[in-house]
């Protein structure tokens, strides 16, 4: 009977770590486009080196679902 309350607490810890993990993502992803217009101002970037440096950090986003894709 210990056991099972012991796999029932593991796994409400195992939910709440990867929920966390799921917001600081979410996080990581959006605190970016809220900066982009504050660097453009203090650099002086335009518009299209702005895309061009959001694009390149979203790629590997992209290159690494491809991969994690296949884990689920």
């Amino acid at each position: 009977m210990a056991q099972k309350a012991g796999t029932k607490s593991n796994a409400a810890i195992l939910t709440i770590l990867l929920f966390l993990a799921y917001l600081l993502s979410a996080f990581f992803k959006t605190a970016a486009n809220v900066a982009v217009p504050e660097f453009q101002k203090a650099i002086g970037l335009s518009a299209s080196a702005a895309g061009i440096i959001s694009g390149m950090f979203f790629f590997p986003y992209a290159f690494l679902q491809l991969a994690t894709g296949s884990l689920c």
